[in-house]
């Protein structure tokens, strides 16, 4: 059979990715080697584009997936550093972290650059927000809205609440003490399955 998809590792390891007859991953279309261990992600690709053109001293991979990733990877003051857009929302940073990590060998350090919301009247455009205190997901619970008129079934809650994951402390502490901007706010982020 002639396909250019090889699900042979799926199905092998079940802890392992999709990959094509090429060797990269199916979603981000990365292959070993592609990645390096320093990761900024970012949403938008031209953010991405953006940042590799600003930051990267050199860019000795760019490469963008059928799926919508783009991936740069150079250096960054000699240090090898990857820029991937991967899009928004949960299940795309799902297939970013399972696929690179099997792409990349050793500790990997993700940095994500993106653009958020706030319910804080005090927290203005522009203001630079680390997530200090980790992050929590907050999604729907479709099981609640089972009912034929769509209210909610009240002994059930709308919306499922996950614990804190908490951030790499030292990443956290070194990206912090390196942004020399006026607008600075750190805390706990909430992120959910979408904005509405």
């Amino acid at each position: 059979m002639n396909s250019k998809f090889n699900f042979t590792p799926a199905h092998a390891n079940t802890n392992g990715v999709p990959t094509l007859d090429d060797g990269s991953v199916m979603h981000v279309g990365v292959s070993l080697g592609d990645v390096a261990q320093r990761i900024v992600t970012v949403g938008h690709p031209d953010r991405a584009t953006l940042f590799a053109n600003e930051f990267l001293d050199s860019i000795t991979l760019e490469r963008s997936s059928s799926r919508g990733f783009l991936t740069y990877t150079g250096t960054f003051e000699n240090v090898p550093v990857s820029i991937i857009s991967i899009g928004m929302g949960a299940p795309m940073m799902d297939f970013f972290v399972r696929e690179v990590r099997s792409a990349v060998e050793g500790t990997m350090a993700i940095v994500r650059v993106g653009t958020c919301g706030t319910f804080q009247k005090d927290v203005t455009v522009g203001t630079i927000a680390v997530a200090s205190e980790g992050s929590i997901m907050v999604t729907r619970n479709y099981d609640c809205f089972l009912r034929k008129d769509d209210s909610c079934d009240k002994s059930q809650s709308p919306y499922n609440i996950s614990q804190v994951c908490p951030p790499d402390t030292e990443l956290t502490n070194m990206v912090i003490s390196q942004l020399n901007y006026p607008m600075v706010r750190t805390g706990l982020n909430v992120t959910g399955e979408s904005f509405y």
